[in-house]
Parts: structure tokens; sequence; C-alpha cells
């Protein structure tokens, strides 16, 4: 793991971004487009995600909007991402597009999205209850 920033979730969120399953459903959920060979750079106040048809600025520290939004907004098809509700509510950012994403909708859109065999055996364990469930109420 790379301790970029000083608050251990944001570099494990960082991590984690590393992995090309979940960048290529990040980019999914905010352009609804499949996008290839996107590149991760952490940046003081933000991580970015980007390749030649997309730019995603994920906000992990206020200073975003003075340093590095007037940037992002040059770039092929910006989008601005936060994890945390309260950044849509704050000052800072008041005139600017956010769209919030939640932790966990990346982690089951991502779960979902893979074609990792071993994950998917893994999946198909949700669905042995509900296959039971139908199986007791045909008996009664």
């Amino acid at each position: 793991m790379e301790f970029t920033y000083e608050r251990l979730d944001i570099c494990i969120l960082l991590d984690n971004l590393k992995n090309e399953e979940i960048r290529k459903t990040l980019a999914y959920m905010v352009d609804f487009k499949e996008h290839e060979n996107l590149i991760v750079i952490p940046k003081p106040y933000s991580i970015e995600i980007f390749n030649a048809a997309i730019c995603i600025a994920i906000i992990v520290f206020v200073g975003f909007e003075k340093e590095e939004y007037d940037t992002l907004k040059t770039k092929n098809n910006p989008h601005v991402v936060s994890f945390d509700r309260i950044t849509q509510t704050m000052i800072e950012f008041k005139n600017m597009p956010i769209k919030h994403i939640d932790y966990m909708a990346l982690f089951f859109m991502s779960l979902a999205r893979t074609e990792d065999k071993k994950v998917q055996e893994f999946l198909s364990l949700k669905d042995l209850s509900r296959y039971d469930t139908v199986h007791q109420l045909r008996k009664k």
C-alpha cells in the first residue's frame, strides 16, 4: 500500500482504485460508458482517474476547489466525485457539480461486473438461500 496521504482511509481508497475492475466500474457509474486504460494519479486534494475520453476527480480534501478544479474543467469529459455526502453541503463546493457515490454501491457494482471466476463463485453463494426458500415454500 502506498501512503501518499496522512489519513489511512484515503490511502486505502487510493490502493483500491489501483484495481482495474474498480476503476472501470467507477468510470461506468459516473459516465454510463465503458472506459479502458484508466490511469490513477494521487494529487494533493483529490485522486484523479483519467484516460483520453474521461477525467474523474475524487475529492479527498478541502482545497480542491482552489487548487485543482479549474484545471479539471479544461480536461475532456470532467467529473467530480465524492464518497462523503457532507461534501455536497460544504460552502467550498457550492457551485460545483459533485456526484455522490456510495462506497457500498461501488463495491457491489464492482462485484457484479467482474469476470473473475473465483469472485463469481463466491457471489453464487448468495443465491443458495433464495433457492432453499423457494424449495421450502413448494413443499408446503
